[in-house]
């Protein structure tokens, strides 16, 4: 009986579980009592071991005052008496490494942890400040957006939209294009400049168009004198339905040459006509047996507002002799390419009527 007793004893003594109770014992850390716990649900020092952890962790958490240590500690023993103490330590620690650091992303990483925290409100103050610094340093509509958009009552706000109204103006004048002046009405309709804007904006209506036209190629010797009775009966035509008055500049013959289309505006145009410049180039089209060959047409179209020497709209058209065209020559072929030009431009959306005067 004795011999039996006694091996059930040295039996047990050399199980495994003992062997690794003795190990975590010897290491005396909190990783080997926790591998111990984990491994071993229902061994009688499986408590000993738990508690032996939680001091363990306690202990680093104090030394090492850490994010890092007092995380650890919470996310193993939240059920520990000691865990309101330890969040607070936590949230402290966390405090200390966002001033530390200084960054948007420690400030943030805070207020992510603790929303309602004791310096929540100081956090949130740094990251207006953080984020007015960047913004006013980038100096960019995009920039004082971004501020606003985060901290739209912040004690930079007011700041951030006025300076955010200025480049939008600034940006506007600067272009001189009807466009920005619109945004900038859009965006503060009773803006500081809402008023010039709309000065502006008016200042781009009118009531004729004055027709410049500048060829670079042809495929015909008589290409340049027959343009503008071209166009006139196209082009022109159609403008003088929509209720504009056309006037005509000199056809240029560019071919050879560089020019500049828009040389001479401010003297040639009426003050209350806009310039529609069309710059062309001819090639040879497909054959129209027996009379000849099509002309294909290849234009960029300007349209250059009163006492103005920039263009706000720009198109490319493009056109070729119509293949229901009845005519018995070449140049019939020709003209009627130019024509269609014309009816081509006039269809092109240009918009010219919402600018009418």
């Amino acid at each position: 009986m004795r011999s039996s007793i006694a091996l059930a004893l040295f039996a047990l003594a050399c199980s495994p579980a003992q062997r690794e109770w003795r190990l975590a014992k010897r290491s005396d850390t909190s990783a080997a009592y926790r591998a111990f716990a984990q491994a071993n649900p229902t061994d009688p020092h499986r408590a000993e071991a738990l508690e032996r952890t939680e001091q363990l962790d306690w202990q680093h958490a104090v030394t090492r005052d850490s994010v890092d240590a007092w995380t650890t500690y919470v996310a193993f023993h939240p059920g520990s008496t000691r865990i309101g103490e330890a969040r607070a330590k936590l949230e402290g620690a966390r405090w200390k490494q966002a001033v530390d650091e200084g960054s948007r992303q420690g400030f943030d990483m805070y207020l992510g942890s603790h929303p309602t925290g004791p310096h929540a409100d100081e956090a949130r103050a740094k990251l207006d400040e953080i984020a007015w610094a960047e913004a006013d340093r980038e100096g960019t509509i995009e920039s004082y957006g971004k501020y606003l958009v985060r901290f739209k009552t912040g004690p930079h706000a007011a700041e951030a939209s006025r300076k955010r109204e200025e480049l939008f103006w600034r940006n506007a004048r600067d272009t001189d294009d009807p466009m920005q002046y619109r945004v900038y009405l859009a965006k503060y309709p009773s803006g500081t400049h809402a008023d010039e804007a709309k000065g502006a904006i008016e200042g781009f209506r009118f009531s004729g168009v004055a027709l410049r036209v500048i060829v670079k190629s042809t495929v015909r010797g008589d290409s340049i004198k027959t343009w503008k009775p071209s166009l006139e009966s196209s082009l022109a035509a159609k403008l003088r339905e929509e209720g504009f008055k056309v006037s005509w500049m000199d056809v240029i013959d560019a071919r050879g040459k560089v020019v500049d289309p828009f040389s001479e505006l401010l003297t040639m145009v009426p003050e209350d006509h806009a310039a529609l410049i069309v710059v062309l180039e001819e090639s040879k089209g497909r054959a129209f047996d027996p009379s000849g060959f099509a002309t294909d047409v290849d234009a960029e179209v300007f349209v250059v507002p009163p006492a103005r020497v920039q263009p706000f709209i720009t198109k490319e058209v493009d056109a070729s002799t119509s293949g229901k065209v009845r005519v018995e020559n070449e140049q019939g072929l020709h003209v009627d390419a130019q024509k269609q030009l014309g009816y081509e431009i006039a269809k092109a959306k240009l918009g010219l009527s919402e600018w009418k005067r």
